[in-house]
């Protein structure tokens, strides 16, 4: 194996390790988990999850080794992320809003039709901050299945210098988890419509979850 190889490699081990390790100190809360039972319908009904960019890494724990399939960008670090996540018990469909949109969006398409759970950061991989792209409307109505925004907060935290301002918790922080309601894109909205209806579901429960954490 090269170098190179090797060092990829002890990313990845570095990279699960540190989602593990911080993880396991959050001290979650969770608030109207009832209504992921009720998105799915039936016991093969899988879920689309909908949150934002920077909320990434505490679902990498409170999700983990549970079938979630997550859209992974195809930039240079696409491919460590999948592996990290993939040792965290995630699946993975390579494309994002801005490289090989459509072929992601067909290959995510194609999991939900198998009854996985189904994740998407729509504001992800550039940006800009919270503002919801239309794909997310688009999968949900080839698959008749209604999104689930979510969102996680976490006190006290670091934000990066990042395009998102990505959240990383420090050790023992509070972390709130909400669920916000099962939303399903009306076929006589236009998309544009319905994306800014989403956006706005995705903004209010990402804001019930930053009241909750600071409560």
């Amino acid at each position: 194996m090269s170098s190179y190889g090797r060092w990829f490699d002890l990313q990845v081990c570095l990279g699960v390790l540190a989602v593990r390790a911080l993880g396991a100190t959050l001290r979650v809360r969770w608030y109207h988990g009832e209504r992921v039972v009720a998105a799915r319908g039936s016991a093969r009904d899988g879920v689309l999850y909908a949150f934002w960019h920077q909320r990434l890494l505490p679902f990498c724990y409170t999700h983990r080794f549970q079938g979630v399939h997550v859209m992974v960008s195809t930039h240079r670090d696409g491919e460590l992320i999948t592996r990290i996540i993939g040792r965290l018990g995630f699946g993975a469909v390579r494309g994002s809003s801005t490289r090989q949109g459509m072929k992601a969006l067909f290959g995510m398409a194609a999991e939900g039709r198998r009854g996985v759970d189904l994740a998407v950061t729509p504001d992800g991989p550039r940006g800009p901050r919270e503002v919801l792209k239309p794909g997310m409307v688009v999968l949900a109505r080839r698959l008749g299945k209604p999104i689930v925004p979510i969102a996680n907060a976490a006190w006290p935290r670091i934000e990066l210098r990042s395009w998102d301002r990505f959240h990383v918790p420090l050790p023992g922080a509070r972390c709130a988890v909400v669920v916000g309601e099962p939303w399903l894109p009306v076929d006589t909205a236009s998309v544009e419509d319905s994306r800014r209806d989403l956006e706005h579901r995705l903004q209010m429960t990402t804001a019930e979850a930053d009241r909750l954490c600071r409560a």
